[in-house]
């Protein structure tokens, strides 16, 4: 298994299971056998437990005080923390009456987070489609690594980044030159200036516009040295009476570094900003002219880029760490949108099939991307919820997609049948969410058959020390570190298992010889060979196998956290955790189910009964496997491990079943359950499903491991960099 901290279930679509909609008129109850009644569960923690309900910012706990620098000074009863950003979260859970004593009630946990994880669980089990995934567009930069464009990966590389003069603007459409030498691949050094070179430049030129041509020698020190040139372009040549021509450069995403300006911390009105306004080419180095129409599909990729690097709802700025105010962030948004601007005899990159390059005559569609700067921006054809087709065309995901019995025709306003999630979940359309768009007029949407109460702790009347991990203070966790969607090397089905401590010549042969790119992602237009039904799927639901906890190592000794996990803010405080071995009650209540709904809801409650459906083979005994579900806050670091067990079942009409209670009665009480799962066969749940569910259930303490996510020194977004490198070089 791996050791990140979180695997998928994956979600076959073709093996959907479905069921007619059971409706709340009674009318099917007889008819169907239908079940209603309650079980009465037992929680029991084995890893520690918070289940968050309270969230607050340190300036808002009682007795803190904040400094004008906005650092909050926490009270002692938290905990010896120091001062801490003020915004910095604090998490508590939920909890009955305060006791005679002074000390809090039970926890409680809200129904809300219990119906969430058999959800979770039943969506998994029956391949139902996921839900409530939301729409994003990305983005990426082609040439993020800079090794690229120099050396052997010139050679390895099948797509290489080549500078291009504007010759021609038109109405959407643009005429390039290529700058570099085709035979051996070499690219050309171009000579960058500051604003304050153009003394030393207007000696050189007749007339001082973008596009005039000189032969006078230029000398290294007629511009300043540049400390840092960008990359491999940088430096400055001495030469005789070879032709040079003075282009413009626009730099950043919309050619005046607009929306580079507010991330880098400027918060002054937006202006342009032109660090390298002029440059300075060697004609000498002049090749290929390529014409790009605004109808080619690199030009409506360009156009989509900008669309999606502007996007305040699904794109690029939703979200934006560096953007919180609304108004800035519009502001942000129009400025990309109305500086998209191209000028003639002006510098810009693109990236260009090496095949291609060699030869003297180059089409558009030999073109991948362009931009305005070295590290530009491209966009991915796919989204979240769409994948495109080899025209660009995007249809909704199947996983995503409500299955076609569940749609209303022209002749039926309610669904003929429903995925076992929606069906023992029910659905709520929401305008916003395509996957919920079910059903017209009256069936719109569906109440549900699983209602959990809340769960309370049974405990509760022990000494706080005993209850809670660090007894009444805070404990200060790590960065959780879970990837956004965005990463797609996570979350989309990898064609390979490619491991990126290779070497960057193990890569390159790798790749060369066996695989058309080290990664899949959300689409490339330029990769012909790719349509809807080989492009990647999400990898489907995710799951946190149990692992050990990293956020108490000390535990049971209480010791003071690590300095950065207090001093982030992107890191909570928690308080009132429950340890390992605390109980929790909780009763669930179910209506109209099938048996084999019902046998559905106690095997995730009970993962060894899924076990003993699925399990062909002799010799292991399965009683003796310990399995645990996970819940609440924490999960990715080893937090949030719980085992259920069944207490008792009161069930009512189908005379079949009946009522038991495990204390009273063990063995009818097992009868029972075991009557219930032998109703369940496949066609209310996914034995492929089942088994990858069932080895992220299995808990055995003696043998957790760590589960990490952190890479590469530590450092989360310098591991994931390390990837987007790797498939910048040798992608194809």
């Amino acid at each position: 298994m791996s050791t990140l901290p979180y695997d998928f279930v994956s979600i076959d679509t073709a093996k959907i299971k479905s069921h007619e909609p059971i409706w709340h008129d009674g009318s099917q109850v007889d008819k169907l056998g239908l079940l209603s009644g309650e079980l009465h569960v037992t929680m029991t923690v084995k890893t520690p437990l918070l289940v968050g309900n309270t969230h607050y910012s340190a300036e808002q706990a009682e007795g803190a005080v904040t400094g004008a620098d906005g650092l909050t000074q926490l009270p002692a009863m938290l905990g010896n923390f120091g001062r801490v950003k003020k915004t910095k979260n604090i998490i508590e859970p939920l909890f009955g009456p305060q006791q005679a004593n002074g000390q809090p009630g039970p926890v409680l946990i809200n129904p809300r987070a219990i119906k969430g994880m058999i959800r979770h669980s039943i969506g998994a089990l029956t391949n139902a489609p996921m839900e409530r995934v939301g729409e994003r567009q990305y983005l990426f930069r082609p040439n993020v690594a800079r090794k690229q464009f120099t050396g052997n990966y010139l050679h390895h590389a099948k797509l290489i980044m080549v500078p291009a003069v504007v010759l021609e603007v038109g109405d959407g459409d643009l005429k390039l030159q290529l700058l570099g030498n085709r035979a051996d691949l070499a690219l050309p050094k171009l000579i960058w200036t500051k604003p304050t070179d153009r003394a030393n430049l207007e000696s050189l030129f007749d007339v001082f516009e973008t596009g005039q041509r000189t032969k006078k020698a230029i000398d290294r020190n007629v511009v300043q040295q540049q400390n840092k040139s960008v990359f491999r372009y940088g430096g400055h040549q001495t030469v005789g009476t070879q032709s040079f021509t003075l282009c413009s450069y626009r730099s950043g995403q919309d050619g005046r570094s607009l929306h580079a300006q507010r991330f880098n911390g400027a918060n002054a009105a937006l202006v342009p900003c032109e660090k390298h306004p002029w440059i300075v080419i060697n004609d000498a180095w002049r090749g290929a002219i390529v014409s790009l129409h605004k109808t080619d599909r690199v030009m409506q990729q360009l156009k989509l880029t900008y669309e999606v690097l502007a996007d305040t709802k699904v794109g690029h700025l939703k979200d934006h760490p560096s953007l919180k105010d609304k108004d800035e962030k519009k502001r942000i948004s129009d400025a990309v949108k109305d500086e998209q601007h191209w000028h003639a005899h002006q510098l810009v990159f693109v990236e260009v099939a090496a095949a291609a390059f060699a030869r003297p005559v180059i089409t558009a569609s030999d073109i991948v991307s362009l931009g305005h700067h070295f590290r530009y921006y491209w966009a991915y054809t796919d989204s979240v919820r769409q994948r495109a087709n080899a025209d660009g065309v995007r249809v909704d995901r199947s996983e995503l997609t409500p299955t076609p019995t569940e749609v209303p025709t022209e002749k039926s306003d309610k669904p003929s049948a429903l995925s076992g999630a929606r069906s023992l979940f029910g659905y709520v359309r929401d305008k916003e969410n395509p996957s919920t768009h079910l059903g017209k007029k009256e069936f719109t949407r569906l109440a549900g058959r699983i209602a959990p109460n809340f769960a309370v702790e049974v405990d509760s009347h022990k000494p706080i020390a005993e209850r809670f991990m660090a007894g009444s203070l805070c404990t200060a966790l790590p960065i959780l570190g879970s990837p956004k969607p965005s990463a797609a090397e996570f979350y989309l089905d990898q064609a390979t298992n490619f491991d990126f401590r290779y070497t960057d010549q193990q890569a390159a042969e790798l790749v060369n010889d066996q695989h058309p790119s080290i990664i899949q992602t959300f689409g490339e237009w330029h990769n012909t060979g790719r349509d809807i039904q080989t492009s990647p799927r999400l990898r489907g639901r995710k799951f946190y196998p149990h692992a050990k906890c990293v956020a108490f190592p000390n535990y049971p000794d209480y010791a003071a956290p690590a300095d950065d996990h207090v001093q982030s803010d992107q890191a909570s405080l928690v308080r009132y955790v429950l340890k390992p071995g605390a109980r929790l009650k909780v009763a669930i209540r179910f209506k109209d189910l099938r048996p084999a709904e019902l046998a559905l809801l106690v095997g995730v409650l009970e993962p060894v009964r899924i076990f003993r459906k699925i399990y062909r083979g002799p010799g292991e005994v399965s009683a003796t496997l310990g399995y645990a579900n996970k819940l609440g806050y924490g999960r990715s670091i080893g937090m949030g491990s719980v085992a259920c067990n069944i207490d008792a079942v009161r069930t009512f009409g189908n005379d079949k079943f009946g009522s038991t209670n495990l204390a009273l009665n063990a063995p009818a009480h097992e009868r029972l359950l075991s009557g219930l799962m032998a109703t369940l066969n496949e066609d209310h749940f996914s034995v492929i499903a089942a088994s990858k569910w069932n080895v992220m259930m299995r808990f055995n303490e003696a043998n957790l491991q760590t589960k990490a996510f952190f890479k590469h020194n530590d450092a989360i977004f310098n591991w994931h960099t390390a990837i987007r490198k790797k498939h910048a070089l040798f992608r194809s």
